[in-house]
């Protein structure tokens, strides 16, 4: 906090009232922000465990793959996920100490609650733990550097399309400020968001795209 000087031939009065003003704006601010915190948990909680696990479970059932895909696919969600939670809530530390951090917590809360959530249900755990006990790395990362091979044109498309978005997202609604919530942030704060959207917009982008393409391209068994 800075202390600046207040009574510039004003009566006091009026600058108390400027002050009380203030205050009770931050209290209504800060009480918005807890209840919009809890009702997203809340919401969050209820997504993962109710309807994660089928979604997960359906998806997973796909013909074009097979459990080599499936596992590492697997893997790299629950990783990106996570990666994706930690850095929103150490880098929101620094720069966005209001919403990041919350936002990375529930990222991360949603991991574990789908987890938990998939986990309960034991017929469909003993079909994962069986995939895991044939697992063979080589196998699943050969299938998929086929399929990229195969897709390489249409996700290169895609990157493009993406690359152009982001471009918009950045320039026009967080660079030039016409998003309304960015109307007051600063340029560091500015320039910290618009790195963030460009790192994971493009990195997530491509893996869950091709994720995506490859999930729809069937390849003969081996």
């Amino acid at each position: 906090m800075t202390c600046t000087p207040i009574n510039t031939g004003e009566e006091t009065e009026n600058d108390n009232a400027v002050i009380q003003i203030n205050s009770e704006t931050g209290v209504t601010t800060s009480s918005l922000a807890i209840q919009v915190g809890i009702f997203t948990t809340m919401f969050m909680c209820i997504v993962s465990i109710f309807a994660v696990p089928p979604i997960y479970f359906w998806f997973m059932k796909n013909v074009n793959i097979n459990n080599d895909e499936r596992i590492i696919y697997n893997m790299v969600f629950v990783v990106l996920l996570v990666i994706l939670g930690m850095v929103l809530y150490f880098n929101g530390k620094k720069n966005d100490p209001r919403t990041q951090p919350l936002a990375g917590f529930i990222v991360l809360l949603f991991v574990v609650l789908s987890i938990a959530g998939i986990r309960m249900d034991a017929k469909s755990l003993e079909a994962i733990e069986l995939c895991f006990s044939n697992f063979n790395l080589g196998n699943g990362l050969l299938r998929i550097s086929n399929k990229w091979k195969e897709n390489r044109f249409y996700i290169m498309i895609f990157m493009i399309f993406l690359f152009v978005a982001l471009c918009l997202i950045t320039f026009i609604g967080v660079n030039k400020k016409k998003l309304p919530k960015l109307k007051k942030k600063s340029k560091k704060y500015l320039n910290n968001l618009s790195k963030l959207i460009w790192v994971f917009g493009l990195l997530y982008g491509f893996i869950f795209g091709s994720i995506l393409v490859f999930f729809n391209t069937r390849i003969d068994p081996f």
